[in-house]
């Protein structure tokens, strides 16, 4: 009984030196919101809108009370955004690196609301990097109106690859518009 007592005493000693230290100290305190990614994408400039979204308040929020898996997951919610390295940087610095999603095609019109990427991930033409004025069009995603941005839009996977190819292995070649009206049936 007493190794139990001195056990969980132990125990609580190093818990409440732990918070004290690192949880409860005011040297921690976030002070800087660093944001890292492509110069034109849209998260470049959105310092505000990121920390609003992850609830970051420098001056009040300490860095060991933030945990970076969750701030991550709540990142790539966002559909533009394709991937995100969270870290803390010592003693008062939170880094966000943000690798965007990369337009490659309008949908349906040249005045669409939705963009999609390589990976026929629809996104709001409004929510991404804007690189509209030079994207094909990819004609004949049916029912516009269930778009939910973020959803996969496995329709468009054969227009997306040769989009991709002719960029990659043919840059001479610009595709204007495809239709995917016929299944199975590429037209440029």
């Amino acid at each position: 009984a007493v190794i139990m007592l001195l056990l969980t005493a132990s125990a609580l000693f190093i818990w409440k030196t732990s918070v004290s230290m690192f949880a409860g100290n005011p040297r921690y305190t976030l002070t800087e919101v660093r944001i890292n990614g492509n110069k034109s994408g849209y998260w470049t400039n959105k310092k505000q809108q990121i920390c609003s979204m992850l609830q970051l308040h420098p001056g009040s929020t300490n860095l060991f009370k933030l945990n970076p898996a969750v701030l991550k997951t709540k990142l790539t919610k966002e559909p533009s955004i394709e991937k995100v390295t969270i870290n803390r940087i010592l003693p008062d610095t939170v880094a966000i690196d943000i690798t965007e999603r990369i337009p490659i095609a309008l949908i349906n019109s040249p005045k669409s609301h939705y963009v999609t990427d390589a990976n026929c991930i629809l996104m709001q033409k409004e929510r991404c990097m804007d690189i509209s004025y030079s994207l094909p069009v990819i004609i004949g995603l049916r029912n516009e109106e269930n778009f939910v941005p973020g959803m996969k839009a496995s329709a468009l996977k054969g227009a997306a690859e040769l989009i991709e190819q002719t960029r990659t292995e043919w840059p001479q070649l610009r595709v204007a518009s495809i239709s995917i009206m016929r299944p199975n049936t590429l037209v440029c």
